[in-house]
């Protein structure tokens, strides 16, 4: 900020009122640029490591509530600032993904329908039927017939 020299040296230059407030001014618009910078790095890197946990285990059922737990901030914030980073809510985003990785499960192997729902986290095939349908158009075993490898 005062490139590396002593605040007196440079406040005595000033000698008005008028050009002190213009160098606080300008010293309180470089403090919020830098803290609004520092917090968007913060909440980037936030918003990543749900992604990599998220992703990491698409097994478990994961909460809102847990994820926040996890991470060490409140549930309330994490919800409002995952909206605001990615569009979506944490809870569409682990349907999503979990979606995601059912189509490559139904893609690529013969497990049952049932056996993905499970090893995806959930815990009744119908759910996971009607939120598979939700998100492609296509129950799973549709699915399945129609994206065959």
């Amino acid at each position: 900020l005062f490139n590396k020299t002593e605040i007196w040296s440079v406040l005595k230059n000033y000698q008005s009122l008028s050009h002190l407030k213009g160098l606080m001014m300008h010293i309180a618009e470089l403090s919020i640029s830098l803290i609004t910078s520092k917090r968007e790095e913060k909440n980037t890197d936030i918003i990543k490591q749900v992604k990599q946990l998220a992703e990491a285990d698409t097994g478990a059922d994961i909460s809102l509530q847990e994820m926040a737990k996890r991470i060490h901030i409140s549930p309330c914030y994490l919800s409002s600032l995952f909206k605001q980073k990615t569009g979506e809510s944490y809870k569409n985003y682990t349907i999503r993904i979990k979606i995601s990785k059912a189509k490559e499960m139904l893609r690529e192997g013969d497990m049952p329908i049932y056996e993905i729902a499970t090893a995806l986290g959930y815990k009744s095939n119908q759910h996971f039927s009607h939120l598979f349908q939700a998100q492609t158009g296509l129950l799973p075993t549709e699915y399945r017939i129609q994206h065959r490898m």
